[in-house]
């Protein structure tokens, strides 16, 4: 996953459907992205190989949804998308914007939190199938394409720039 200065969105996104909840229970949805390991990582021999205890990670904040918290059945009835979600390399305190080491490897944590009379109670959930390792730059040009054939973001790999040499001057 590419990460940069100003936050850059997370892609492929997490989107999730939720089954088996309390239809007029009150929920909140929490997304976070946490540490998958302590390590730095290389790319050696077509692999992700550990090469060295990492930095102590960024403090970053949960994302909740705007609309959360909601109620059982409106969570249910819905998509809900985390497709504005964003992967930083410099410290951050924007709601939606992870700053991330690179060379680390990270996974997406959904939080799921039912609120009751004066409690609450909480289930974390980690989604191993979203690990990633965070890069400045793909060094593989298969990547590459891949990235910019299915995602809808990097535009400015997708059109060639223009150029800005003008034809030389021709006396007529």
């Amino acid at each position: 996953m590419i990460i940069n200065r100003t936050g850059r969105r997370m892609f492929p996104y997490v989107k999730l459907t939720l089954k088996g909840l309390d239809p007029a229970g009150l929920y909140d949805i929490m997304f976070d992205i946490i540490p998958a390991d302590t390590n730095y990582f290389k790319f050696v021999d077509n692999k992700w190989v550990a090469i060295g205890e990492a930095e102590q990670d960024f403090n970053n904040n949960f994302f909740k949804p705007p609309d959360s918290p909601q109620i059982g059945s409106e969570w249910m009835a819905k998509i809900i998308s985390f497709q504005n979600v964003k992967l930083s390399n410099q410290p951050s305190c924007k709601c939606g914007i992870f700053s991330l080491r690179t060379l680390k490897k990270y996974l997406v944590r959904i939080s799921l939190i039912k609120h009751k009379t004066d409690i609450f109670s909480v289930l974390e959930i980690p989604v191993p199938v979203s690990t990633f390792v965070a890069v400045t730059a793909y060094n593989n040009r298969q990547v590459i394409e891949l990235k910019i054939k299915s995602n809808p973001y990097p535009k400015a790999f997708r059109y060639p720039k223009s150029s800005s040499v003008s034809e030389p001057f021709r006396s007529i």
